[in-house]
């Protein structure tokens, strides 16, 4: 049941405060992630101890500092050592996931499935994993990378979750996408209304399955490809097609493109199929344009002279069936003798 609640607080006693930043990054943190911000706010130092932290909020020392780690790599607070020495380096790599080796708790992972870029096969898959500490550590590892997260969340007006982080991660580190090459594919998706990294990622492996990967390849396939959304869209105007296009539909639409015909072409094949079977279909449209695509008429103009000269040929054809010979008349009228009419000569 849904339920709204008036809130409250105490007049007394201690309060502390959050920084504002940490809204953005609520619904990716790992809720232990959050228990440690609450911990770090609450205290009167400004000494972080993970061992203490994690004493504190019931955690490990090291989800503890798996915690500080990420709330510094996305700025809601600052940290360093307290000796000087850099924040404490993770390994990046995603390994293979052994099945018969359990997920440890202390690190919530997300699987991906990638292509090995070392192996010359397409076929050559392997599952990663990446911890929410892992895709941090990535980003200040590799100033490309914060750049992606930044500019992706930008596109998509809210914050990325370690989903969809760790799908953009693999498509930079194993399919070989630049930044602006993902970049260009994510706002594409985003103007259509797919935000989904399952989509994302569908559609970049394609390209990589067909060698679309660097930025200018990827720049020409969008621009074909949002000609052909285009081309589509007023196909279906001009056909009369309500709702949304199905994927048979598409799939024509593709042939008849491939074949060279343009809007107009099409939409006199869709009248002629509706003259002659009192709605429109589909196949029955594609067969009259493979024929004309056979017989090399690929426009208005070629189609109708065409249709002039065969109903010209056709008239030609009946009044030759009809006709007779005048002149042989007017030669038999001339040598009549017309005093045989009547006579059994005559006759005959």
């Amino acid at each position: 049941m849904h339920m709204r609640y008036k809130i409250g607080v105490m007049p007394f006693g201690r309060v502390f405060t959050v920084p504002c930043a940490a809204e953005n990054y609520i619904k990716v943190a790992d809720p232990k992630f959050c228990k440690v911000l609450i911990a770090l706010m609450c205290t009167d130092t400004d000494i972080a101890d993970t061992d203490e932290l994690a004493a504190r909020c019931g955690l490990t020392p090291s989800e503890a500092e798996d915690a500080v780690i990420f709330w510094s790599t996305y700025g809601v607070i600052s940290a360093a050592p307290e000796n000087g020495e850099p924040i404490k380096q993770v390994t990046a790599e995603p390994q293979p996931v052994q099945t018969a080796e359990p997920v440890p708790q202390a690190q919530p992972v997300v699987l991906t499935e990638a292509i090995d870029p070392m192996k010359n096969t397409a076929a050559a898959k392997s599952t990663v994993r990446y911890s929410p500490k892992d895709l941090a550590q990535k980003a200040r590892e590799n100033t490309e990378l914060a750049t992606l997260y930044e500019e992706v969340q930008k596109i998509f007006g809210r914050t990325i979750n370690t989903t969809e982080t760790a799908g953009f991660v693999n498509l930079y580190e194993y399919y070989g996408f630049s930044v602006p090459s993902i970049l260009i594919l994510t706002r594409f998706a985003h103007e259509h209304g797919k935000d989904r990294i399952a989509y994302i990622e569908s559609v970049a492996k394609d390209w990589h399955s067909r060698g679309i990967v660097e930025y200018g390849a990827v720049e020409a396939e969008i621009i074909r490809q949002t000609e052909a959304n285009r081309i589509d869209e007023k196909l279906k105007r001009v056909l009369g097609i309500e709702g949304s296009l199905t994927k048979k539909q598409l799939e024509y639409f593709a042939r008849w493109r491939e074949w060279g015909f343009d809007v107009e072409t099409i939409d006199l094949a869709g009248q002629r199929c509706r003259e002659k079977k009192n709605r429109f279909e589909l196949g029955y449209t594609n067969g009259i344009l493979k024929r004309w695509q056979e017989e090399k008429l690929m426009s208005v103009e070629a189609v109708i002279a065409s249709e002039l000269r065969f109903e010209q040929e056709r008239t030609d054809n009946a009044r030759s069936d009809t006709s007779y010979d005048v002149s042989g008349w007017e030669d038999m009228a001339l040598t009549l003798d017309p005093s045989l009419l009547g006579t059994e000569e005559g006759n005959r």
